[in-house]
């Protein structure tokens, strides 16, 4: 008899290793006993067109996707998108009825779709737990899906000691990242900028008095810069995201995840917190400097610099010292491009 499988995806980030996952159980070999469903449950307009644009370009399709339809990133708007996307995703686990469900990271929304599927006496597989992110409240949401969690795919050795070891939990597999599986897989699918480029990926500080701090930071630093051109990717759903827009200019969340990979691979040196420049980032060999205390706790290579907020001469320094410059391709420690395998291996075992 197969197994029902669910797998929920929130926003194009997580869907570079969730979308990953699908395309093994649904298009590749080896999952013959699973009936696969994706369920997208997205908190902004901008953000469901994103992702829906990647699912299409993984050549899947959502089997039910929604939105929470976020207009405002304010605490009270963010409190009833979650509570939203808790019914959304309670709704989508009665139509589906799965056995398993799988969420990925650490996002609000995924928490809200955690609870769903724990509600239903679901059991939940958590992909990404065991992570620190102490600049972020989704440092707790992790913690707290990991709470919920009946079994834990951890992508990197410091995660699963701090699962396995540290607060003794059982079933946890050290799978490493599909990201990184993806990144085996990945090629240039973009124009590339006729000048070098300097890539900026920020996400609010959520947890600082003003999460966009660094990033006015950041913004005085490039103008030392003027003969690089600058891209910018919009940032998630979170508090302070539409002043980050503003200040960046951005109206949408358009950037499909093929392109942002070349260009992440192609730039002269990224600057921000995302943790596409501890985790995608290495692989490429791409220098990586990285503001303020977001990513603070995460496991990092050494392609990354970190440098406080606030400090623009500070910032100016950094870049400079990583402009151009290029690190081992090929590395990572989120992975070795086979954590498809790993999961559905681990999958078996719990089945």
């Amino acid at each position: 008899m197969s197994t029902k499988l669910t797998l929920v995806t929130t926003s194009r980030a997580d869907w570079n290793a969730v979308g990953m996952l699908a395309r093994a159980a649904k298009l590749g070999t080896g999952w013959p006993d699973v009936q696969l469903s994706i369920v997208a449950i997205t908190a902004s307009p901008d953000a469901h067109q994103a992702l829906m644009m990647a699912i299409a370009e993984d050549n899947l399709r959502a089997d039910i996707a929604k939105c929470c339809d976020l207009r405002r990133d304010e605490p009270p708007n963010l409190g009833c998108a979650a509570g939203k996307a808790l019914s959304l995703a309670a709704e989508a686990v009665h139509v589906i009825s799965p056995d398993w469900a799988l969420v990925a990271g650490d996002r609000w929304e995924m928490l809200s779709a955690a609870t769903a599927v724990r509600l239903a006496g679901v059991s939940l597989a958590h992909l990404g737990g065991g992570d620190e992110t102490l600049g972020s409240y989704d440092d707790r949401l992790r913690m707290a899906i990991t709470s919920l969690a009946d079994a834990h795919f951890v992508t990197n050795r410091q995660a699963h000691q701090r699962l396995r070891f540290d607060l003794k939990l059982n079933r946890v597999f050290h799978t490493g990242s599909p990201a990184i599986d993806r990144l085996h897989q990945h090629q240039d699918r973009t124009v590339l900028p006729e000048r070098p480029f300097i890539l900026v990926n920020w996400q609010p500080e959520t947890t600082a008095d003003d999460p966009n701090l660094g990033l006015a930071t950041i913004l005085a630093a490039l103008k030392h810069f003027p003969s690089h051109q600058v891209l910018s990717v919009g940032p998630n759903d979170d508090i302070g995201s539409d002043e980050a827009r503003k200040m960046l200019l951005l109206t949408a969340q358009s950037l499909r995840p093929s392109h942002y990979l070349t260009l992440l691979k192609h730039c002269a040196v990224m600057v921000g917190n995302s943790s596409s420049g501890i985790i995608e980032a290495p692989y490429f060999g791409t220098p990586v400097v990285c503001v303020g205390q977001r990513q603070l706790g995460r496991m990092r290579w050494q392609n990354v610099i970190e440098v406080p907020v606030g400090s623009v001469d500070i910032l100016v320094s950094a870049i400079k010292s990583q402009i151009g410059r290029r690190y081992e391709v090929g590395q990572s420690p989120y992975g070795n491009g086979d954590a498809c395998d790993q999961i559905k291996e681990a999958f078996e075992r719990l089945w």
